[in-house]
């Protein structure tokens, strides 16, 4: 498999680990940097309300909701 790394964004997923990842352009990562933007990363696989990303999850989780996506 050939990866056009200069125009296109990938999604990669496993299911076994519950893990989304996102391969960038080259250029785009350069832009966000330039630009000050961040990506940020939420682990949407264990919603606990002990975990850092509990809250993050249950705001996410009604959004997703409210736009009609299944959660």
């Amino acid at each position: 498999m050939q990866l056009d790394t200069e125009n296109t964004i990938y999604v990669c997923t496993d299911r076994d680990n519950a893990e989304v990842k996102l391969l960038l352009p080259k250029r785009l990562t350069a832009w966000m940097k330039e630009n000050k933007m961040d990506l940020s990363e939420l682990n949407l696989s264990d919603p606990s309300p002990e975990s850092t990303d509990a809250a993050e999850y249950k705001l996410l989780a009604e959004e997703m909701e409210e736009h009609r996506f299944d959660v």
